[in-house]
């Protein structure tokens, strides 16, 4: 087992003391200008605490809104069911789950049912859990933004951007994004590091999120793309054909599921669920050509980066991250049609495009590439519609005031917490 040697930068007493300051009077302050010098430890405390405050300053809607589907009005319903809730209750959801009926995030639930232990002030769970998806985001950067490469230029924020595709915002998503750090925090240490013991980290993925079993069928594709690497072009080509007949694929594999995990896959094919998120009136065309672009645009990156694969893969680690991401477009490409299941895989392929720019393809020639991927994120950030599971602005303005933007976090943690 090797280890991946991450080096903090140095940083001054000056500049500790000004971004400390800024987070202060406000934590965007604080978090624009850490990122002036990034992989410092200071401004990954400044992420990090960003994450739990934006945790904290959350508020769900009363109502659900349909267009967006934020699940954080259904985790918010659910905490406070399981604030009345006894130990009894809890024995009998693990013993459902272990018979493979009822529900398949045993983990959050139990999550839910000890911070209910404690306290009935949704804001401290949304804390907490924006805190653990912070530390694994913040674990996951270390990466990207120790490497060589790596500077204050718009090619590295472009790829920061990439890496947080998946913005904070997904705390009000939080079960499958969870699963998606720890995710992401296992591969880097699986495929850079060598590290075998975090196979066990991400094989835990399917116990805050069931959908995470795919995650191992993703696996095999990476072995067999990094065994049949220069068939690439005919696998993302087959990956297109089989498109096509993903809804038979998974209706016939459904049936050698468990019960309550093939349920949940069967929800994702269900005629009414697809009707109502794939169509829309007024500027719904906007996002159907936000998705087009957004949902061919890594093949179309991939391809390129493939046609240099010699001239730029050095060795096993680089390798082993390019095969990776090539089995998530592959996934995507075949999955892209079922709701909640290619859109949400397609978050993963940000953080590995993020990677092969910084390091393998880090390259004049691919600036324009690194610009357009980063373009395309922000354009699906401005889109009326929320397009797949890209962040966009609307759910800010549904779930955050502008006092997370002009007040400080101090005022805003006793605000919320204490009072």
């Amino acid at each position: 087992m090797q280890s991946t040697r991450l080096i903090w930068d140095k940083e001054t007493r000056t500049d500790l003391t000004l971004k400390s300051v800024l987070f202060v009077i406000n934590p965007f302050l604080g978090l624009i200008y850490s990122l002036y010098r990034l992989n410092t430890r200071s401004s990954y405390v400044i992420f990090f605490l960003f994450f739990i405050t934006v945790g904290i300053t959350m508020v769900p809607p009363n109502i659900n809104n349909p267009s967006l589907n934020l699940d954080v009005y259904y985790y918010h319903a659910l905490f406070e069911d399981l604030s009345k809730s006894s130990y009894s209750d809890l024995k009998l959801a693990i013993s459902k789950y272990l018979e493979g009926d009822g529900t398949h995030d045993i983990v959050m639930y139990i999550l839910y049912f000890i911070m209910s232990r404690f306290t009935n002030n949704y804001h401290i769970l949304f804390g907490a859990i924006a805190g653990i998806m912070g530390y694994f985001c913040c674990k996951s950067m270390r990466y990207i933004t120790s490497d060589k490469n790596f500077g204050f230029s718009l090619s590295s924020l472009c790829i920061i951007l990439m890496l947080n595709a998946v913005m904070i915002d997904k705390v009000c998503v939080f079960r499958f994004y969870i699963a998606y750090w720890i995710s992401i925090y296992s591969f880097f240490k699986i495929f850079i590091d060598n590290n075998k013991k975090y196979w066990l980290l991400l094989a835990s993925t399917p116990l805050f999120h069931g959908s995470f079993f795919v995650v191992f069928f993703v696996i095999a594709l990476y072995y067999l793309v990094n065994y049949f690497r220069k068939y690439l072009v005919f696998f993302v080509i087959v990956s297109f054909a089989l498109g096509f007949i993903v809804t038979n694929l998974i209706q016939y594999f459904l049936q050698f599921l468990p019960m309550g995990v093939a349920s949940h896959y069967d929800a994702y094919i269900d005629e009414e669920y697809v009707k109502r998120v794939t169509t829309g009136t007024g500027l719904f065309w906007i996002r159907r050509l936000a998705e087009i672009m957004i949902s061919t645009l890594p093949t179309l990156v991939l391809l390129v980066m493939n046609n240099h694969y010699s001239q730029y893969i050095n060795n096993k680690e680089q390798n082993n991250m390019f095969c990776l991401l090539a089995a998530f477009v592959i996934f995507v490409n075949i999955t892209i049609s079922v709701p909640s299941l290619g859109s949400r895989f397609l978050m993963f392929i940000y953080p590995l495009f993020a990677y092969c720019f910084i390091s393998p393809f880090h390259h004049q020639r691919y600036r324009n590439w690194i610009y357009l991927v980063a373009l395309g994120i922000l354009v699906c950030f401005i889109a009326p519609n929320q397009v797949y599971q890209m962040a966009n602005f609307r759910i800010w303005t549904e779930l955050w005031t502008s006092e997370l933007f002009t007040l400080s976090p101090v005022y805003l943690w006793a605000k919320y917490i204490l009072f």
